[in-house]
């Protein structure tokens, strides 16, 4: 039986009426029935469904108390707060106040972003406060689409509920299989496929290397490649090393040719396990790998009868076993961490390639105008000039072109100096911002290791759904004697 003011009020008896009073869509009107019986018990006290008071209203999170005046409100009219309709949820009429069980610590920036008309403030970075955490909560508030783009880049990351969910498999074997090529944490057979692919890439880049080296390659005979009007010998072609004069051992061309056929064959089955064909190929590693594999085969098939273009295309298809490499950035999360941190800094990058393009420019032309005065310099235009500009700025020094002239000098110890100062400031800030992802992606996946029963109940809710049905079930207890 519940009472309001002493007095009993009628309400739903029966267990299946108490169990659909919980319900959110069944809140309001059980509501009504409730304020209008208080009206007639006390006429001049009155339920209000939410508190409008003039000079602002008292926000209750998770026992800390927040004041917000109507002109704090008013800067972000779509936020959760602001808007009327949207708060109505949350108001106890009991003390007045509007009653949140979430994090107080991401609540102490959102009270922050309200009085400083936008300007967002991370929590303190002592406090190591879940990004993930915080953009939830903006989200959550109404407030992240008032975050200017800047931020949204640098200090925060993109709420759950606006990550574009990943398309699993419906059927079971092809759900299995899938989460075989494309997790490699989800089970030990994942683990084992995976790192015998990387495996496989590493081997395939050290026969890149020992196919150079001439220990590893068995003499050829002499061929004369032959076109319609010339006939050149492959005995002095610069090519000749590398496609005719020698060939390469056989155990090296067995097991290179083992490397494609299993990058070929898990290619194929990524693809056909793939939820989303239509799109696989437009995916960067996915092109990577068709590249990596598809000039092997043609190289198979392919006759030299012609000089000029079978060559080319055979220099082409030798260049393109280099992309093998890059297939390593799939098995290994720091490459994709790296990838982060250059889009985040994207604008810092730019502005030191400018800052140093500018001292490139500068500093050549000053050498190369310096240099004049000796005559047996190598600095013979400005384009050599910013040649050596741009190896001293960047503190590498080759030594193939050096000052001579003690004006020359003192321009290489300005331009060296420079490219300190110029190329320093930006360190802590791109390796900061790496940090923060590498944390990132360290709290995910120790998050998708652990089982669902093992987790830790969280305290905040997670949706709109759950929150009413908490707030309905403690204002039924409330008035429940």
């Amino acid at each position: 039986m519940l009472q309001l003011h002493g007095q009993q009020l009628k309400t739903p008896t029966s267990k299946a009426r108490r169990r659909r009073l919980t319900e959110p869509h069944s809140y309001q009107r059980y509501g009504a029935e409730f304020s209008k019986q208080g009206a007639v018990i006390q006429p001049r006290r009155k339920i209000r469904k939410a508190s409008d008071r003039s000079n602002g209203l008292t926000v209750n999170v998770s026992g800390k108390k927040y004041f917000f005046t109507v002109r704090l409100l008013s800067q972000f009219p779509e936020s959760l707060l602001a808007h009327r309709g949207k708060r109505a949820f949350f108001y106890d009429s009991i003390r007045d106040e509007f009653f949140f069980d979430r994090n107080r610590i991401a609540f102490e920036s959102v009270f922050n972003f309200y009085q400083s008309k936008g300007d967002f403030v991370p929590p303190d970075e002592n406090l190591n406060f879940p990004e993930q955490l915080l953009a939830d909560e903006f989200y959550f508030y109404g407030l992240y689409d008032y975050i200017s783009k800047d931020d949204k880049r640098t200090k925060l990351v993109v709420p759950k509920a606006l990550k574009k969910r990943q398309v699993v498999p419906l059927r079971k074997y092809q759900k299995e299989v899938w989460k075989i090529c494309e997790v490699p944490d989800s089970s030990t057979l994942a683990r084992v496929v995976n790192l015998f692919s990387l495996l496989l890439i590493i081997c395939s880049a050290v026969i890149l290397f020992l196919d150079t080296l001439p220990a590893f390659r068995r003499s050829a005979k002499p061929v004369t490649l032959t076109s319609n009007f010339t006939s050149i010998s492959a005995k002095n072609s610069t090519d000749e090393n590398i496609f005719k004069s020698s060939k390469t051992f056989k155990i090296i061309s067995i097991v290179e040719a083992f490397c494609i056929a299993w990058f070929a064959f898990e290619l194929l089955v990524r693809f056909v396990v793939s939820p989303e064909k239509r799109k696989f190929f437009l995916r960067a590693l996915n092109v990577i790998d068709l590249i990596a594999i598809v000039p092997f085969y043609i190289s198979l098939f392919i006759s030299i009868r012609s000089v000029g273009t079978t060559l080319y295309i055979l220099r082409v298809l030798r260049l393109s076993r280099v992309f093998r490499v890059i297939k390593i950035s799939r098995y290994i999360s720091t490459m994709k961490v790296l990838g982060k941190t250059v889009r985040a800094s994207i604008n810092d990058l730019w502005t030191m390639c400018f800052l140093i393009l500018i001292g490139t420019i500068l500093f050549g032309s000053m050498a190369y105008y310096c240099e004049q005065w000796d005559e047996e310099t190598k600095f013979d235009s400005i384009p050599i000039a910013c040649w050596w500009s741009i190896v001293t700025i960047t503190t590498l020094g080759y030594g193939d072109l050096v000052p001579r002239t003690l004006c020359g000098k003192l321009a290489g110890g300005l331009c060296s100096v420079s490219g300190v100062l110029l190329i320093t400031p930006f360190l802590p800030i791109i390796f900061n911002k790496f940090i923060r992802f590498q944390q990132q992606v360290e709290a995910s996946t120790k998050g998708a290791g652990q089982d669902s029963r093992d987790r830790p109940k969280k305290r905040a809710y997670s949706t709109q759904y759950e929150v009413n049905e908490s707030l309905v079930k403690q204002r039924t207890r409330r008035y429940t004697m």
